[in-house]
């Protein structure tokens, strides 16, 4: 039997939903720190690394987000 999560706790679903609802209100840095920390969690999460590297390219940092995005499409082992 699976631990219940610590209330406040959202599942990786819906903090991507949410990422993703900041990016588009135009609230680039809180979706990205967000995305971050979903990663710190789940690092092969792909659509939260094309999210950030969506972000990043909207910032300029084409590198960051070329990165992210191979990452995010790059088929596993």
């Amino acid at each position: 039997m699976e631990a219940a999560p610590p209330q406040g706790a959202i599942t990786l679903a819906q903090a991507l939903d949410r990422a993703v609802a900041f990016h588009r209100a135009g609230r680039a840095e809180e979706a990205a720190d967000l995305c971050r920390s979903i990663l710190q969690v789940r690092p092969e999460q792909a659509e939260t690394r094309c999210l950030l590297g969506t972000i990043a390219f909207g910032q300029g940092v084409t590198e960051t987000s070329d990165e992210h995005k191979t990452r995010g499409i790059k088929p596993g082992p």
